[in-house]
């Protein structure tokens, strides 16, 4: 992502990335950009709406290695914070730390609208979420995060639990919106994801901005904590001061958006409902592109309000930088999947099955024989007998190293994959009668799921 803050249609997001990129002490373009846009989704999320009537409460997390800089998405903002609180005192309730319970997420929106909640070390944050078997008091929390994001939009509402044992009183707040912005190692948050982070729902509502090593600052930037400028200030005090009001008086505005735009983003929409129709790679890959195209409309409707928040109108170049970025950023995360650097439990285990699979399924016939195939099964380049395939992995170090031990972890990532519906288990009588198969359970494999 060259030149990444200056791809931006021009705005208050660009203006703030802009500040933050000259002024940390190691420049880094992603964790500038994922400070302005964290900061304008806790500033904005509440008062306008997408075309769509959903929020626009971002949750981000930056990807990158120790020591680029990453954590610099803080300090930039802090700033502008600061700066503008000294007009508008009440802008700090809006900004804290990390949210660690279910009750402290219901304390934070007794007292304001909106909170973006900084997270540092994300990686063990997001499993612990992700965790069936986590305290009780994470997995409140785990509740009322997704409840809070899903209630965002037009018609939403979180409530929370009674008070007091006598009290019906309830915390209750209309169109919440909760911002996340936090960082994380590669390590930390790809190294150990399971199908189980998959399946919860958390991973499809980030944006995961991964850091590349072309970004990273050699030297510490000698303007580092700069004062933001005065103008940059006085705007963001406006929209500030706009917000408390729509807050106050439960406000909001649904941004349009030109007819070039609109098509673009209801394109981009329906391409991604049929590549999640048609997705090749079983659950891990559609649990990323599941929501691409709602972030797409709440960062196109973001950059129209940041042009103009007083009748904002989402244009061409807002339409066509949302859907690039998210491009890039699901495209990261899949490029991961694809060279098996995703997890280190049952989510590589089955990529290498699916890595197996294809390879053999390409195999010449003499090959396929020399394999284990029998002269039945070796020219269908759809079946895959089961002793063939554990003896190519149960070997790999993601079986051999898994708690389960190596066989009963590869039957349960066979177990999934055949949910999935990338393999289906042969009838065992014409297993033997058509294929002469007597060594385990066939398989039949879906080659255009493969590919």
């Amino acid at each position: 992502m060259d030149d990444l803050i200056e791809t931006l249609p021009e705005g208050l997001i660009k203006d703030m990335a802009r500040y933050s990129f000259t002024t940390s002490f190691l420049p880094l373009q992603e964790s500038s950009l994922l400070a302005s846009l964290s900061l304008m989704s806790v500033l904005a999320g509440r008062g306008y709406l997408t075309p769509m009537k959903s929020g626009l409460n971002l949750w981000l997390v930056l990807v990158g290695g120790t020591s680029c800089g990453k954590d610099e998405y803080q300090n930039g903002m802090k700033r502008l914070i600061t700066a503008v609180a000294q007009k508008n005192p009440s802008i700090r309730r809006i900004f804290g730390g990390e949210i660690v319970s279910g009750p402290g997420l219901e304390s934070v929106f007794q007292d304001t609208f909106r909170y973006v909640s900084y997270v540092p070390e994300f990686g063990d944050t997001f499993k612990n979420l992700a965790n069936p078997n986590a305290q009780e008091y994470t997995k409140t929390l785990s509740r009322g995060l997704l409840n809070s994001f899903n209630t965002a939009g037009l018609g939403g509402s979180m409530e929370g639990r009674k008070k007091a044992q006598k009290s019906e009183e309830k915390p209750y707040i209309e169109r919440p919106c909760l911002c996340i912005a936090g960082e994380a190692t590669p390590e930390s948050l790809y190294g150990s994801m399971t199908t189980r982070e998959l399946s919860t729902g958390f991973l499809q509502r980030f944006i995961l901005l991964d850091v590349p090593l072309s970004s990273w600052s050699l030297k510490p930037n000698p303007r580092h904590g700069a004062k933001p400028p005065k103008e940059l200030v006085e705007r963001l005090e406006q929209l500030a001061m706009m917000m408390d009001t729509a807050d106050a008086t439960n406000a909001y505005t649904t941004v349009p958006a030109t007819k070039e735009a609109s098509k673009l983003l209801m394109d981009y929409h329906l391409d991604k409902r049929e590549a999640i129709m048609a997705c090749p790679e079983g659950l891990a890959k559609k649990e990323v592109i599941n929501r691409a195209s709602m972030k797409a409309f709440r960062i196109a409707t973001l950059l129209a309000v940041s042009a103009d928040f007083y009748t904002p109108l989402i244009r061409k170049e807002h339409a066509l930088w949302a859907i690039n970025f998210i491009e890039q950023t699901d495209a990261a995360i899949l490029a991961r999947f694809d060279t098996g650097e995703v997890g280190s439990g049952q989510v590589k285990q089955e990529l290498e099955i699916l890595k197996a699979c294809k390879t053999i399924s390409k195999l010449a016939l003499a090959d396929r024989l020399k394999m284990g195939f029998n002269r039945k099964t070796a020219p269908e380049a759809n079946l895959m007998p089961l002793h063939v395939l554990k003896k190519l992995v149960i070997n790999n170090a993601s079986f051999a190293s898994d708690k389960l031990g190596a066989v009963t972890a590869f039957e349960k990532s066979v177990d999934a994959l055949c949910k999935a519906g990338v393999f289906s288990k042969v009838n065992p009588d014409v297993a033997v009668d058509d294929f002469l198969t007597l060594r385990g359970v066939l398989l039949s494999m879906d080659l255009k799921r493969l590919k």
